[in-house]
């Protein structure tokens, strides 16, 4: 940026901090863009709202919207207490200076530039941006942006607008539909809320938006008066008699729009759901005039790149998702990268004209049948690889088909099966055919000679699963298409109809046979997984001696069939007897039908901060890759191993239990400026979105108020040798022999451990607090709760307590309120 900015003229003022803009392109996002410094150290103001201002900035980077500004980057310069945020600039600036020139041009009558097409397109794309932000989803909570005004809207060269400065914005927790707050955010006067509620809500962005629709109709600002009264109190008439009639030149439209500003800023005064406005209700209201008045939504820009993230190409022609869609009748699309498509399983894809939802090419309509073949020697090996396939189609953290778990199936004749191979298939159609698949990944890994060897003394004929398939597709036409990897001998082509697509790779030729080996598994889904995963995971190609460059044939934002043909065949042996040789079979597809997989064209690396005070110095960060872990579990295992390490444990002995400190283990985001706003990530469809939206990932022991069934919460205490001595006479002072503990069992238990060690200091003082804090909780709960009491030791004389609910009847999910 210093080599691009360094003009004073470049630099603007912001809310807490400076903001530069540079004077060209910056390499590597190839746009111009706008850098906004928070310093600390320099800036007067509250501390806790700067902080906060910085936290919640970063949710913009979780909103990837046409109607919103993408975060492009930031970084953290915590030494000098220096924060750095990247995002794109826009050539018209900001809403407000737009409307103020227009009026100022109207006095001069020498014209202006939006036209009140313009501003309803404004209004609609402003609309969609809190629609999307408060439709939560099971990856995040409801946003409240809470700083809406025409300062806080951008518009490009064509007065597109996306809303700017999350640094009031506030996520709900999930189901939630309003925020208690005992200091309410500090808005910006004239766009406030008449009334003041301790609850924030989804009408307060939407009084805000109201505001805004008032400054487009009358071209005044939010702080204009009539007798004393501010823009946002006028009523309907008054707003007509002062509204751009220059601009308004049709009364119905000005009628409309008024009536919609007007609902906006009373909504937030309204009680009860029945009256209560939605930004459903809003987008409606403004895609009807939108369409009745011929008002385009959106004008694109002639540069080719994404309208979500405006940094990566477009996806053109024959593979614009939205075009290669059949049943859409959309006009102009929107324009989406395959980053944005990749991503959007967490962060949906809407388009700007039709209000859809884009379905990617890979998509929750997809499903598999991972079949592993029958083989009392080879067995293990051909089970072994179907579950590694299945690890990597599922996979959530390297999306490279990103199916859903519920969506494969795995069967076969061994390892315990006692049904068929047939009953088996049979079932796992019926099951896919309710879940209206379009698309059938089949994956076969065994033995073959006429048939698939299934079982001991059951076979599965080729014709027999190309009828399987055909049938499908007569019941149910949505089924279109079916991928096919086959690795066994004598491979032949599927005999499906021809209203079905096909892609199908073979081992080998009809006429040849296939290898695989106990140590290694098969080569040919080896390579495979490997094009899938490759660069993500950071491995390098261990063939030609780890010479192999297989990687640069890989080289686009997704693989297709011919990429994926081109990895396998670099791979083929020289020598005469070759482990493989790749057959393709292909029939009725087009251009986007050979899109396999997403590509990662970089390494992903999970870094996570240490939080453990006084146990281990410095606060490192632990970097995890994705092949380090198939689910949350393993991760967790993973990081407890690691914070082993961390304190001079590089292999932890017996008597320390890793499984039981890692449940005790958890990781967390901010999502607020204060120690309460804290969300823990407890699943892989989480962490990836924490870490798509660049969050800082902290691993720490869970706190009390997140404890919950399956939620053990631990202290870390030091120098207390004889806890386990404590603890046990507590036990027999209050005669407790039943265990775990009930309900009331822990208040005995937390009232007397207080009275004994009254007079305790240090960190059994702090484990008698902490149980005086539990049990103090649990005085008011319902239902039966059991607690279990554990301790487990770590170097450097710390012991670690656990408690954990144990779940009987009527449990409670959580102690959280």
């Amino acid at each position: 940026m210093s080599q691009v900015v360094s003009d004073p003229k470049d630099r603007l003022s912001g809310a807490f901090g400076r903001v530069y803009v540079s004077r060209e392109a910056v390499p590597g996002f190839n746009v111009r863009v706008v850098l906004k410094e928070i310093n600390l150290d320099q800036q007067h103001g509250n501390q806790s709202l700067k902080l906060a201002s910085i936290t919640n900035e970063k949710i913009a980077a979780r909103l990837m919207h046409f109607g919103i500004v993408p975060l492009l980057a930031y970084y953290d310069e915590h030494e000098h207490e220096k924060y750095y945020f990247v995002s794109p600039y826009f050539k018209n600036g900001n809403l407000f200076e737009a409307v103020k020139e227009d009026t100022y041009s109207l006095k001069r009558r020498v014209g202006f530039k939006m036209v009140w097409k313009t501003r309803f397109k404004i209004m609609y794309q402003i609309a969609c941006a809190i629609d999307f932000m408060h439709t939560g989803n099971k990856y995040r909570g409801t946003i409240l942006h809470m700083d809406i005004k025409s300062k806080n809207i951008v518009l490009d060269a064509n007065f597109n607008a996306r809303l700017i400065d999350f640094g009031l914005a506030r996520e709900l927790k999930e189901g939630d539909e309003t925020l208690l707050m005992t200091v309410m955010p500090v808005g910006t006067l004239g766009y406030c809320p008449i009334v003041q509620h301790s609850l924030l809500k989804k009408q307060h962005d939407y009084h805000n938006f109201g505001v805004v629709l008032l400054e487009l109709i009358t071209g005044l600002s939010p702080s204009a008066t009539e007798e004393g009264i501010e823009l946002r109190k006028w009523h309907e008439r008054l707003v007509i008699g002062k509204a751009q009639t220059s601009i308004w030149d049709i009364p119905e439209i000005l009628e409309k729009a008024v009536d919609t500003a007007v609902k906006c800023i009373k909504s937030v005064n309204q009680e009860g759901e029945e009256k209560s406005l939605s930004s459903d209700e809003i987008v409606k209201d403004l895609t009807r005039i939108c369409k009745n008045e011929s008002v385009t939504k959106w004008d694109t820009a002639d540069n080719g790149r994404c309208d979500i993230c405006l940094v990566n190409n477009a996806i053109k022609g024959e593979l614009n998702v939205h075009l290669a869609d059949s049943t859409n009748l959309c006009k102009q699309p929107i324009r989406t990268c395959f980053s944005c498509m990749r991503n959007s399983y967490i962060n949906p894809v809407q388009c700007y004209t039709c209000g859809k939802t884009v379905e990617p090419f890979i998509n929750d309509k997809w499903g598999a049948i991972l079949v592993a073949g029958y083989d009392e020697k080879d067995g293990p090996v051909w089970w072994k690889e179907i579950d590694a396939f299945k690890d990597v189609i599922t996979s959530k953290v390297v999306p490279a088909m990103c199916i859903s778990s519920d969506n494969v199936i795995v069967i076969g004749s061994g390892a315990g099966q006692t049904h068929t191979f047939k009953s088996q298939i049979d079932d796992a159609f019926a099951r896919l055919m309710d879940k209206n698949i379009r698309t059938l990944l089949f994956v076969y890994s065994g033995h073959k000679d006429d048939s698939f060897q299934v079982g001991r003394d059951e076979n599965y004929s080729l014709k027999s699963l190309s009828e399987k398939l055909n049938e499908w597709n007569s019941k149910d036409s949505a089924f279109e298409k079916v991928i096919a990897f086959l690795d066994c001998c004598y491979s032949e082509k599927l005999d499906l109809k021809n209203t079905l697509k096909l892609i199908q790779f073979n081992a080998t030729s009809p006429n040849d046979t296939a290898s695989a080996y106990e140590k290694d598994g098969s080569p040919f889904l080896k390579y495979i997984r490997q094009a899938l995963t490759g660069l993500a995971n950071g491995d390098r190609c261990t063939y030609k001696n780890g010479k192999c460059e297989c990687s640069k044939l890989l080289s686009e934002d997704f693989i297709t069939l011919e990429d994926l043909s081109k990895y396998l065949n670099a791979h083929i042996t020289t020598e005469s007897s070759q482990e493989y040789c790749p057959h393709i079979n292909t029939s009725n597809i087009k251009l986007q039908d050979t899109i396999l997989a997403y590509n990662y064209q970089y390494e992903v690396m999970f870094e996570f901060k240490l939080n453990f005070p006084g146990m281990i110095e410095h606060s490192p960060s632990i970097l995890i890759r994705p092949r380090e872990f198939n689910n949350f579990g393993q991760l967790k295992l993973k990081l407890a191993t690691e914070v082993m390490k961390s304190v001079n444990v590089l292999h932890p002995d017996k008597d320390i239990n890793v499984s039981n400190f890692a449940a005790t283990l958890t990781i967390e985001i901010n999502t607020g400026p204060r120690a309460k706003h804290i969300q823990e990530i407890d699943s892989v469809e989480k962490l990836v979105s924490a870490w798509n939206s660049k969050r800082l990932l902290r691993c720490t022991l869970r706190p009390l108020q997140n404890m919950g069934v399956g939620k053990p919460v631990g202290r870390c205490l030091k120098n207390v040798p004889d806890i386990r001595d404590v603890h046990q006479a507590v036990l027999q002072k209050c005669n407790i022999t039943e265990y775990p503990l009930t309900k009331s069992d822990l208040l005995k238990y937390a009232d007397r451990l207080i009275k004994t060690e009254k007079n305790a200091t240090g960190h059994l003082k702090e484990y008698s607090d902490f149980l005086d804090m539990l049990s103090y909780l649990q005085k008011e709960k319902e239902g039966d709760v059991r607690f279990d009491i554990s301790f487990f030791d770590l170097p450097k004389s710390y012991t670690v307590a656990s408690m954990s609910i144990v779940q009987t009847t009527g449990v409670t999910e959580s102690m959280q309120e």
